[in-house]
Order: structure tokens, then C-alpha cells, then sequence
């Protein structure tokens, strides 16, 4: 009895509980005591058996308890003991038990294996804070295992090169992209050190860091060095350190991670060297560079543009670039500004700078931009350069003045070219008035006579018309000394060049008529004048159409003049359109002509085909004419003679005429 109780205790002090099962009874009779049943949460009064055990425990468990009971219970294994947990439900949640315990069986002669099981026997006890604790300790486990597998993709994939370094610097893992980035490979790379790869020049750094990390000073460093690879040639890296600990807090090893930065280092090279030579490119060339920050609204301008603009420095505000420029200016350059950065136009913006040249006068400049833009068009940045127009702009004016001085010198040039044109024509305009006046005089005479006759009578009605008609005849001959003086005037007047629509045809008759009326030439026929009636108007100045044709009439004349008699002296001016449908003024002689090559060199200022000519009116016909738009030819004609020929845009037929303008010549 003593035995028994002192085993009862143990149990309870255990917390197991007991059970046992005759095997042969009806429905497997099963006999818990009260601790298994507290265990299952059966009430005292539940009868149970094999069915009402089975029934307690969780559907998932359940095949596999009865599969060990009924393995255990066969008499052909050799294995009579089982061990099974499972899982009940109890209010509130789950409860793991573990059952234990071994079958006891009977000889018996016709049994297989010559056996048969009677009964079973153990013990049940409460292993949920084991279970549940191992379900972690396996949940943990997993976790463990899939960061270790996590770590060792992300170590071996990543695209930096990452290692393990011995605290000494020996290397102790290290990543795919890391042997690649050194040229070496794996194993070659893990016999060696970070010390026998550092440049010489960056160890000395690198070592003072990592002292530092080992006496706690710092947790981590970053810094920028230099490796040498396998092949001998030199890879710029950033390199990130920290410091691993054991669970007891002493340091393990390094974790170091290297990102190859040679492209960043080559475009920063790249870039210092474009500044150098931009630098160099604009120092003393009278050009300066200029940021603007459109976001921060702030500007950085090179000491080349202060020096161009006049001032020591600018402040890095737009109020101190506006300021800078002349005053009349500014709102010009604003808007250039705004159109380049509202509409993107082209910044192109030329204005004076407010402060003088140093040598006085204004201060001419040119600033030209590219304004960069984000993703979504916003303006975020402008580059820009200011040039030193000053000298160009001053050039300029040279220029115009120049070319005002060449302009007037050559307006004088053709008013002396028509003055000695008409002083040549001199005894034939004196014939030409001589007529007229002296007409007039005979007329106006015989009308004194018979108005003051000697009987003093009235005239009678015969005389008085007779009269009428003298002073009639005098006053037309006056008038026609007149239009002559007239054309003269015109012909000689100095007055701006004024082109208009003017009938083409008639202003080439006027020209003949006036080289006909001083020049009584013997021997001359009239000179054969045609007009296409389709010629029209053409915008041209009618005084300097009509000397080009006065020019080129009475160099026809004198060169037929100086062969008299060898043939018939004939003078053609024609006025038509020629294949490009533009107006052709042609004078053709019947004179001696002369070789095409020296035809080709007519125009040419100072050379002249006539002894003592002193070869200007030519070039100054040439000058007329192409200022008009034109083109004027010489070739000679087959058989003798030379035809020249100039041409002018005519005014096409419905095209507004222009009203008379301000022209150089």
C-alpha cells in the first residue's frame, strides 16, 4: 500500500495522468483517472471508451493516435510501446497531451505470432507550453532560415560590391559583384587583405577610420578611395563601414559595401575640365557665364560678366541683374526673358549695360540662354553667356557712317557725271534754244509792227488775228525753250533718289530726245526707238534711269562717229521683256564693236575703251542699276557694233504701284 501511494503522489506531483484498457472488453473498455479526464475536459460522470477517446481528440490528430494504438496492439511488431500527441479542444482554445504507455499480451498457440494483446496501459500528460514553445522555436527557425536565404541573395545578387573583413583586414566573404569590380576572383580576393588592394595614398584614411570605429569613437564611416585591381589599373570606389557584433556585444567583423563610382569621377574630371578650359576660353575675350536657378530664384554670374556689365559683383538676385542693365533697356530684356521661359522661345537679348565703357560711351552686350525644364515642362534652370558687343556695335557705327560718306560721294559722282554729260552737249542745247527764242523774237517783233503802225490807225480785224497768231506762235516757242530749261533742271538737279511706277517706255524716249537735242550729228539717222506695249511700269527714279540711257545713247553716237562714211551710222533703242519677263532697255550702234574680253571689263571703275575717257560713267550706270535690282550687259554684234543692255523687276500687271520712297542709289 505504501508503494502505491508514494507512486499516486509522484503522479500528481508529475501532473500525469493514467489510463488503462482491457483490450478484449466489449467497446474497448477505458479507464481514466481523475487527472485525465481534467486533462480531456470530461466531466466524472462521462463514461468513456476507445470511441469516446477518439471522439475528444481533434479530427486532424485523430488517424494518426489510433494508427499508433493499433500499431502497438499487433502481436507481429516488435515494438509494444507508444508514444502519440494530439490535440483536444478545451473552452477557450487548444490543449497538446502526450500519451504514453506499451501493450501486454498473452501467449496463445493459434495467435498470430503465437500472441494475442490483452490489455494497454500509461500515462497522459499536458505538453502545450513544450508544444508551443517547439511550434515557435520552428516558426523561428524558418524565420532564421529564410532572412539567412534573403541576406545571401541579396549579398551575392546585389548590384554594390559587399564583403565580411576580418578585423585585422583580411577578407572573409565576399559577393560576385565585389570580384568583379577588382578583377579577381573569388578565391584569390579572400587570400588577400583590403590593406595589399588600397591605393598608397588613401590607406593612411582608411586605417584612421577604422580605429576609430574599433574604440567606439564612431559607429560607421563612408568615404571615397581608390583600389587597385588585378590588372593594375586604378578603380575609384565609395566605401560604407560598419562594425558587426557578437551577442555578448564584441566586434565580429566589418560589413563593407563598395560602389564603384570611376563614371562619376570621370564626368567630375570631365566637368572640371570643361570649366577649366571655359575659364581659360573667356578670360580676356569679352564673354562671361551666368546660372540662374528658376526654382530658388537665385543666380550665380562669373567674374568675367560682372567685369562686362561694369560692376565689382552681383548679389545672385534678378533685382541686381535688372539693375545692371542701361534703363532704357530693361523692359526689353525682361521680355525676351519672359517669352524664353513662359513660351520657350529662344533667350536672345541684346542691351546696353547701366554702367559707361571705360573709356566712355555706352556699353553694347548680347546675352544668349538655354533654359532647362523638368519632366512636366517646368522651367527649372537657365545657362546663359554675355558677349562684349561693344566694339562690333561700334564697328557698326563706323559702318553706316562710312557708307553714308560713300553714298554721298557717290551722289555727287553722278550729278558731276550729268553735269559733264550736258557741258558736252553744250552747242547742240544752244541750237536747240536758239530756234525757239528766235522764232519768238520774229514773232513777237511782227506783232509790235502791227500793232504800232504809221498811220496809227486800229487795226482792223485781219491784223488783229494776224497779231493774235504772232504772240500765239511766240508764247509756244517760249514754252518750248521752257520744257527744254525744264528737262535740264531735272537732269542736273541734286535731290534724294526717289524710285515710283513710272512707264518705262516714255522715260527712255525723254532720255533719247534730251542726248538728241545736243547732238546735230551729220550723218546720223534718226535713232530707231521700240516699245513693247506690254512693258508697263516699272519702280525706278526717272532721273537715274534716264541717265544710264543718256549715258549709253551718247557713247553710241561718239563711237560711230569716229568712222564717218565707212557705213551707214544706225542707233536702235528698244525697250521690251526679256525671258525672265523682266523689263530690257537695249541701245544698239552700227560702230566699230570691239573684242568680247574686253567687253567683260566696260564696268569697271577707271577703265576706259575712249582715248582721254576717264572711265566712270560706266561703273556709275552699272551702280544705278543694280541698285534698282537689275543687271547691264555689253556684247558685240556680228558684222560690227555693240549692243548694251540693262535690265529692271518689272511691275506686274495688277500689282499696287509704290508710292515714291527714299532710295540710295
Amino acid at each position: 500500500m505504501r508503494t502505491k501511494e508514494r507512486l499516486r503522489l509522484a503522479l500528481q506531483a508529475a501532473e500525469l495522468g493514467t489510463w488503462s484498457w482491457e483490450a478484449g472488453a466489449a467497446e474497448g473498455s477505458l479507464d481514466w483517472d481523475d487527472r485525465c479526464r481534467a486533462l480531456h475536459d470530461a466531466p466524472y460522470q462521462m463514461a468513456v471508451n476507445r470511441d469516446v477517446w477518439a471522439a475528444l481528440i481533434r479530427p486532424e490528430d485523430r488517424p494518426g493516435v489510433i494508427a499508433e494504438l493499433a500499431r502497438a496492439l499487433d502481436p507481429t511488431e516488435p515494438q509494444d510501446e507508444i508514444c502519440c500527441t494530439y490535440r483536444v479542444t478545451i473552452p477557450g482554445g487548444v490543449r497538446w497531451l502526450r500519451a504514453m504507455g506499451r501493450a501486454f499480451f498473452e501467449q496463445e498457440r493459434h495467435a498470430p505470432a503465437g500472441r494475442r494483446a490483452v490489455r494497454m496501459m500509461g500515462t497522459i500528460h499536458d505538453v502545450t507550453a513544450a508544444q508551443e514553445a517547439e511550434v515557435e522555436r520552428i516558426q523561428a527557425a524558418a524565420a532564421l532560415a529564410d532572412s539567412e536565404a534573403r541576406f545571401r541573395d541579396t549579398f551575392d545578387q546585389a548590384a554594390v560590391g559587399i564583403a565580411h573583413v576580418g578585423l585585422g583586414g583580411t577578407w572573409l566573404r565576399v559577393n560576385g559583384r565585389l570580384c568583379a569590380m577588382l578583377g579577381y576572383s573569388e578565391a584569390e580576393l579572400l587570400a588577400l587583405s583590403f590593406q595589399d588592394i588600397t591605393h598608397p595614398d588613401d590607406l593612411d584614411a582608411d586605417l584612421a577610420y577604422v580605429r576609430q570605429v574599433l574604440g567606439g569613437e564612431i559607429a560607421s564611416y563612408s568615404m571615397e578611395k581608390r583600389y587597385i585591381r588585378k590588372d593594375g589599373a586604378v578603380l575609384w570606389i565609395e566605401l560604407t563601414v560598419s562594425l558587426c557584433h557578437d551577442a555578448e556585444g564584441a566586434p565580429l567583423h566589418f560589413i563593407s559595401v563598395v560602389q564603384d563610382i570611376a563614371g562619376r569621377k570621370a564626368a567630375e574630371v570631365a566637368r572640371w575640365q570643361s570649366e577649366a578650359r571655359l575659364r581659360l576660353a573667356t578670360t580676356g575675350t569679352g564673354i562671361g557665364t551666368w546660372e540662374l536657378d528658376l526654382v530658388a530664384d537665385r543666380g550665380e554670374w562669373s567674374p568675367e560678366a560682372a567685369a562686362l556689365l561694369g560692376i565689382d559683383r552681383l548679389d545672385g538676385t534678378g533685382e541686381s541683374w535688372a539693375d545692371s542693365i542701361h534703363p532704357a533697356d530693361r523692359a526689353g530684356a525682361a521680355e525676351a526673358w519672359r517669352r524664353a521661359v513662359e513660351d520657350e522661345a529662344p533667350y536672345d537679348a541684346t542691351f546696353r549695360a547701366a554702367a559707361p565703357a571705360p573709356e566712355g560711351g555706352e556699353r553694347w552686350l548680347i546675352s544668349r540662354a538655354r533654359i532647362e525644364r523638368g519632366p512636366a515642362g517646368r522651367p527649372l534652370r537657365g545657362l546663359g553667356v554675355l558677349i562684349d558687343l561693344t566694339a562690333s556695335k561700334q564697328a557698326e557705327a563706323r559702318l553706316r557712317l562710312s557708307e553714308a560718306r560713300r553714298y554721298e560721294a557717290e551722289r555727287t559722282l553722278q550729278q558731276m557725271a550729268r553735269r559733264v554729260t550736258i557741258a558736252a552737249m553744250a552747242s547742240g542745247i544752244a541750237h536747240e534754244l536758239n530756234q525757239p527764242l528766235g522764232a519768238a523774237s520774229n514773232y513777237l517783233g511782227t506783232a509790235v509792227r502791227l500793232f504800232g503802225g504809221p498811220d496809227g490807225h486800229p487795226l482792223d480785224p485781219a491784223g488783229r488775228a494776224r497779231m493774235v497768231r504772232m504772240l500765239d506762235r511766240a508764247g509756244s516757242q517760249i514754252l518750248r525753250a521752257g520744257s527744254v530749261l525744264q528737262r535740264l533742271k531735272d537732269f542736273l538737279g541734286s535731290r534724294e533718289p526717289r524710285r515710283a511706277a513710272e512707264p518705262v517706255s516714255e522715260v527712255v524716249r525723254e532720255a533719247v530726245e534730251m542726248v538728241l537735242l545736243g547732238t546735230p550729228e551729220a550723218g546720223l539717222q534718226a535713232p530707231v526707238v521700240t516699245a513693247d506695249p506690254a512693258v508697263g511700269l516699272a519702280v525706278l527714279d526717272r532721273v537715274q534711269i534716264q541717265q544710264v540711257v543718256v549715258n549709253l545713247v551718247r557713247n553710241a553716237i561718239e563711237a560711230m562717229r569716229d568712222q564717218p562714211g565707212l557705213r551707214e551710222q544706225c542707233l536702235t533703242v528698244s525697250v521690251g521683256l526679256n525671258a525672265e519677263s523682266q523689263v530690257e532697255v537695249s541701245v544698239t550702234d552700227t560702230g566699230p564693236g570691239m573684242p568680247p574680253e574686253n567687253a567683260a571689263r566696260l564696268f569697271e571703275t577707271f577703265h576706259s575703251s575712249k582715248p582721254g575717257g576717264m572711265g566712270v560713267g560706266l561703273s556709275i550706270c552699272r551702280a544705278i542699276v543694280e541698285a534698282h535690282g537689275g543687271r547691264i550687259t555689253a556684247r558685240p554684234v556680228p558684222g560690227g557694233g555693240m549692243t548694251f543692255a540693262f535690265t529692271l523687276p518689272r511691275l506686274a500687271d495688277g500689282e499696287a504701284a509704290a508710292k515714291p520712297m527714299e532710295m540710295s542709289a
